[in-house]
């Protein structure tokens, strides 16, 4: 069953989060938060792009080019299991999280959803991992039920679990002075896996050895 919003110490340091994006990305970590002064984007408006722009294709390429960073996120996906996510049984994670770079007066994803419109499964839980601040206008925006909006603020150092796959959720246009990055990181139990779906933004197979990993497997 996915999990409410809720906001625990991510433990970013003892991973180094900061550092190897920052690494990936080819910068120091005192720039990720003016990457737009480096390589801006046009404005995000289809959700078929929102992960095509330079940033998004350093940070791919360097994960597949380094394994040590897959191994870096099975670790972290481990961390997070074991500390706030132990009722999940036979877990599978997401081995490639997803990247987000919101530059000033722009978003990060073009539209408002739930992750289930792009064929991610009810049962998945999210954990949002923000390696700079996300605040106000650079965070996440949830839809409540009545049509008003919040920001689901969060700082470097913070995750943020919550239920993505079923919770309208977008982004509001940046008006903070700096680059929102942050990770999408995804879990499901393995019995729950429906392998006969793609994702839609980069039409990889929700399956183990695609999208999903089992966390456990090796050691």
């Amino acid at each position: 069953m996915a999990s409410p919003v809720v906001r625990v110490s991510g433990d970013s340091e003892r991973f180094r989060l900061r550092g190897r994006i920052a690494e990936a990305l080819g910068v120091d970590i005192w720039s990720l938060q003016t990457l737009h002064h480096l390589h801006n984007r046009e404005l995000v408006t289809d959700p078929r792009s929102d992960q095509k722009s330079h940033w998004h294709e350093k940070f791919y390429a360097a994960v597949r080019e380094h394994a040590e960073l897959k191994t870096l996120f099975r670790d972290y996906a481990r961390w997070v299991v074991s500390e706030y996510l132990p009722y999940l049984d036979e877990p599978l994670y997401q081995a490639v999280p997803t990247f987000r770079a919101q530059h000033p007066n722009n978003l990060a994803v073009a539209e408002w959803h739930r992750d289930a419109d792009y064929r991610h499964s009810e049962d998945e839980v999210t954990v949002f991992i923000p390696i700079t601040d996300a605040l106000n206008t650079a965070a996440i925006q949830i839809a409540r039920s009545d049509g008003s909006t919040f920001p689901l603020n969060a700082y470097y150092g913070d995750i943020v679990i919550w239920d993505s796959a079923r919770v309208t959720h977008g982004n509001a246009i940046n008006c903070e002075n700096y680059t929102r990055v942050s990770l999408d990181m995804r879990f499901i139990e393995k019995r729950l896996l429906k392998p006969d779906q793609t994702s839609i933004t980069a039409n990889i197979p929700m399956r183990i050895g695609g999208y999903w990993e089992e966390l456990w497997k090796y050691s």
